[in-house]
């Protein structure tokens, strides 16, 4: 009973100074481009090397790349060398392409932060559909 007073007191106070309780924004997530088809996501936070599997590709796969925070990411595409990308935002990820693969069934990639763990939402897709 004392937690529901104490609750609507703070509520009242609130709505008598002007201000109302805060909503946590919505989270946006990457959007590649339409004409490109999407392999599959990874979101969560990388503390160290990660590994995830994604869809059939072609020869050319874009990764899109956006972070909680400002940091890089080295992102390995089958066996090609690991590439260094920047974090982007929700609203602008960052997009990288990689080329010269062989389209195969199953696109696997590697994770890695450079520096401190990063929380990242990737997309990669199928760039070349």
């Amino acid at each position: 009973m004392r937690t529901k007073a104490l609750a609507a007191a703070g509520i009242a106070g609130l709505m008598l100074s002007g201000c109302s309780p805060a909503e946590p924004a919505p989270k946006a997530e990457p959007r590649p481009p339409a004409n490109e088809r999407n392999l599959g996501s990874f979101s969560g936070s990388v503390n160290s090397g990660t590994e995830a599997g994604f869809g059939a590709h072609g020869e050319v796969v874009a990764a899109y790349l956006s972070c909680a925070s400002e940091g890089e990411l080295r992102i390995g595409v089958l066996d090609l060398k690991p590439v260094t990308v920047i974090c982007g935002t929700w609203e602008e990820p960052t997009r990288t392409v990689f080329e010269g693969l062989t389209a195969g069934a199953k696109l696997s990639s590697t994770i890695e932060p450079v520096d401190e763990p990063v929380v990242v939402e990737l997309v990669f897709t199928d760039a070349m559909s």
